[in-house]
Parts: C-alpha cells; sequence; structure tokens
C-alpha cells in the first residue's frame, strides 16, 4: 500500500478530485474500480485516467464510475493488505 501517492497522476483526474477525498486509501479505491471497470469493458478504454470517472464513495461502500455516456457501479471490501473491487 505504501506510495500509491506518487503515482496518481497517473490514474486520478481532476473530476475524481472534485468529487471525492483524496487519501491513501481513496486512491487505492479508485486504483481497483477504474482497474475492474477497464476488464469489464475488456480494455476498450482510449485514456484510462481521463474516460474514468469516480462519481462517488458511498458509506456503503459502492462506487459509481463514469465512462461515457454509462455509470457502472461497483462494490468493494477494504482489507489491511489488499481491495477487493466487483462490478455490481
Amino acid at each position: 500500500k505504501e506510495g500509491i501517492e506518487k503515482g496518481m497522476n497517473y490514474f486520478v483526474n481532476n473530476n475524481d478530485k472534485k468529487n471525492i477525498e483524496i487519501n491513501r486509501d481513496s486512491l487505492h479505491i479508485i486504483w481497483a474500480v477504474k482497474e475492474a471497470v477497464y476488464k469489464l469493458l475488456k480494455g476498450k478504454v482510449n485514456r484510462y485516467k481521463e474516460d474514468l470517472t469516480i462519481l462517488s464513495i458511498s458509506d456503503s461502500d459502492i462506487v459509481k464510475v463514469q465512462c461515457d455516456n454509462r455509470i457502472v457501479e461497483c462494490k468493494f471490501i477494504l482489507y489491511d493488505t489488499f481491495i477487493l473491487v466487483y462490478v455490481i
């Protein structure tokens, strides 16, 4: 989990920053959720950072992601050493 802050500019866009509080846990959530959606779309994302935007992270561990005109919802479980994300 160490050092993710250094690489955040590769996967966090300005809208992500406006929509949610950025901290170490949220960075791991953003990364994992964007990876899950990327895989759902079978890699058909032109600009990973810009084309996938986190709209919200709820208290019930649901993340809403916008990709083009589509909103995808993901659920996550945050453990001490890893995060599990799945599309719902």
